[in-house]
């Protein structure tokens, strides 16, 4: 396995401890809720830096069925978590169905 593999395997691994700890609110309190919370938006920045290959390549080659439902599914979960589609006011269906 070479260094960069190792290292965004790092990232992955450190994101997901992250947001593991970003979840019991009322257990860590507010400035460590904060704390970790600014973390993981370096760790999210530093993760697409590191995968911006896989961006750049978006609009190139065939999209399968199975290319379109990966990516639909990549800008829904991040619409997600920029809250554009979480407003249940904007957008109830979609509560019924996560």
């Amino acid at each position: 396995m070479n260094k960069k593999i190792k290292i965004k395997l790092a990232v992955d691994i450190l994101m997901t401890g992250a947001l593991l700890f970003l979840m019991p609110y009322e257990l860590i309190g507010r400035m460590a809720h904060e704390w970790i919370g600014t973390g993981m938006l370096l760790l999210f920045l530093l993760h697409h830096f590191l995968n911006r290959r896989w961006t750049g390549s978006l609009l190139k080659g065939k999209y399968s069925p199975v290319r379109i439902l990966q990516t639909a599914l990549v800008f829904w979960h991040c619409c997600r978590y920029w809250d554009l589609l979480s407003a249940e006011s904007f957008f109830p269906a979609m509560y019924l169905l996560f």
